[in-house]
């Protein structure tokens, strides 16, 4: 899975033109590892997406708490998204090709906001 998370951070770097930092719970490198470095590296605020692929308290909730103790103890602002399969703009960079959208879905891919 570390493997997959690092492709999935390049490419939703190169898609945005923004960093993009990989913190885990189980692995190197840790969220509160990642945090206090992104502060080092000049970050004043973050959004971070759980890559979790569904929503349980077990799972994006223990990111959510870890995530938000570590950004305390920094002082990082951020903003949490728990639900990333429902945006149109992470999906481009997602690295494990994705069944064809229905016709009558309404979302479409758009280029990451700047």
């Amino acid at each position: 899975m570390p493997d997959i998370t690092h492709r999935t951070a390049k490419r939703l770097q190169e898609a945005c033109g923004l960093p993009v930092y990989t913190g885990m719970l189980h692995w190197h490198p840790f969220v509160e590892e990642t945090i206090p470095q992104m502060v080092l590296d000049g970050v004043s605020r973050a959004v971070v997406i759980c890559l979790v692929p569904q929503y349980s308290e077990a799972g994006i909730g223990r990111y959510y708490r870890r995530t938000a103790a570590a950004a305390l103890e920094v002082g990082l602002p951020f903003a949490f998204v728990d639900s990333w399969y429902a945006s149109p703009h992470i999906s481009p960079a997602w690295p494990i090709p994705s069944r064809p959208r229905r016709k009558d879905s309404a979302a479409t891919p758009q280029p990451c906001p700047t």
